[in-house]
């Protein structure tokens, strides 16, 4: 029986007897950018490629940050309590002979690994953990931040992107370009995503909405808004309490700002579905579409849209 694995480019790869001349960096990011991190038990898909982006940014030679995690693109992702077993000791030495091999390709040597990449890859989990991960409450550290997931295919674009500045003698061959296309993103992923970027600026610590306004043609950004306090007012909620916080609504703000005689069809994207009085501002405004990711704690705003005559429908970014 063989024990070569195909890649995703075609290629054979023996992780039994590792050759850096078989390790392809296509390959490394288009499998780790469609692994999930911790097994898929995330509240989101993120990937093992945008861990890996991350890492490189906290480590001290971000060469060894990028590929720390290279071996998994050909071993798959193991939980580190069953790595660390006796049971796994067999694993442990593939991923050794991998890893070294991946390295090697790149002119990097295992032996050679900064000291600091190990506390880099465990810092950036605890932020991964805080993020994504149900019921952790981790002590406040500075050196966590947002975690904001991307899809598989903007991951291995990140990845492949952070790789060419750090390896700046490599270069992707046309073969490369042609085996993993540039795909542009839709309309619907566009100004979702514009919605979840503008939801960032919200200082809201419990939950961060962003709303987009468009025209429906997709030719005009007409407005934006997060949920936040009054212009000059404090950037802290009255309360922690769900819907105590005193914040404006990210729709409500939107709307505020929206030019009212402009005649296109308008369609508001949102990160979460409105209230029952966003909903309501919302019909009075004029918007013809709604479209939200998540839903909120209430889906009467949803109820009352739809009952309205306004389009309501979900759209999730993956």
């Amino acid at each position: 029986m063989h024990t070569w694995i195909r890649t995703a480019s075609g290629a054979l790869f023996d992780p039994y007897v590792p050759r850096a001349c078989d390790v392809n960096i296509c390959d490394i990011a288009h499998a780790l950018s469609n692994i999930c991190r911790f097994a898929g038990h995330t509240r989101r898909f993120y990937s093992v490629a945008q861990h890996s982006v991350n890492v490189s940014l906290r480590c001290s030679d971000p060469r060894y940050g990028l590929l720390h995690d290279a071996s998994e693109a050909y071993l798959d992702d193991i939980r580190a309590p069953l790595k660390r077993s006796e049971v796994f000791a067999g694993y442990r030495a593939l991923e050794r002979g991998v890893q070294s091999a991946v390295y090697e390709r790149f002119g990097l040597d295992i032996a050679l690994e900064p000291h600091d990449l190990h506390s880099a890859d465990e810092q950036e989990c605890a932020s991964e953990m805080s993020a994504l991960m149900p019921n952790v409450d981790l002590p406040n550290d500075p050196r966590q931040h947002e975690i904001v997931p991307l899809s598989p295919l903007e991951a291995q674009r990140l990845f492949l992107e952070r790789f060419l500045v750090l390896f700046p003698a490599y270069k992707l061959s046309r073969a490369d370009e042609l085996v993993f296309p540039i795909r542009r993103p839709s309309w619907d992923e566009t100004w979702m995503q514009m919605a979840r970027t503008v939801s960032q600026r919200s200082y809201d610590p419990r939950l961060r909405v962003g709303a987009v306004i468009v025209a429906a043609d997709n030719t005009t950004l007409l407005s934006l808004g997060y949920n936040g306090n009054y212009s000059q007012g404090p950037n802290v909620p009255d309360s922690m309490i769900p819907g105590g916080s005193g914040f404006i609504h990210a729709e409500l703000n939107a709307l505020l700002k929206l030019d009212f005689h402009s005649h296109h069809r308008k369609i508001m994207y949102v990160t979460h579905s409105p209230c029952v009085a966003c909903a309501k501002c919302t019909v009075n405004a004029g918007i013809s579409e709604v479209v939200y990711e998540s839903e909120y704690r209430d889906a009467a705003g949803v109820a009352l849209l739809r009952d309205a005559g306004v389009q309501v429908r979900r759209f999730m970014l993956t």
